[in-house]
């Protein structure tokens, strides 16, 4: 056995597991904390408002939308997008509510036709986390959906 390894004799085993019967550890539910007092959850809160939060993006949520981005232009949008969620495949029927329109750009002005997706709510809130990797994974969405459109009008044009 090697150095420093302590073997338990079975005396020391049977104290350990009476022991475990007065005092049961379940260790599966991990530890409990006392409920915190609404003083401390007022200190917590204000310790990650605003600067403090390590997804503050410096007021960006504040800017305004564009004026075009409109109710008019969402339902246009979620309709060439056929009312299902970009990335996980839900239609709004199963989300139980109206989609959201995304810009892929994270620019607000910007309300190009290709820069807004349909997205279900959980999904929105899934791609304002890496920012840069989901603005280049729709980029490239997008860009195939392209290729495969003009390769469907090629193959009608030459029937």
């Amino acid at each position: 056995m090697p150095s420093g390894v302590y073997k338990r004799t079975k005396e020391h085993n049977w104290k350990i597991s009476q022991a475990n019967l007065k005092n049961p550890v379940k260790y599966w539910l991990g530890k409990k904390r006392p409920p915190i007092s609404e003083e401390w959850r007022k200190k917590l809160s204000k310790a990650k408002k605003g600067e403090k939060n390590s997804q503050w993006l410096g007021g960006k949520s504040f800017e305004p939308y564009n004026p075009k981005f409109n109710n008019d232009l969402k339902r246009k949008i979620r309709k060439r997008d056929n009312y299902i969620c970009q990335l996980c495949d839900k239609t709004e029927k199963e989300v139980g509510r109206r989609l959201s329109i995304h810009h892929i750009d994270y620019n607000k002005k910007n309300c190009k036709k290709n820069n807004l997706i349909t997205l279900c709510c959980g999904c929105n809130n899934k791609v304002n986390f890496s920012r840069l990797d989901w603005m280049n994974y729709f980029k490239k969405r997008i860009a195939n959906e392209h290729i495969r459109q003009k390769l469907t009008l090629f193959k009608k044009s030459n029937i």
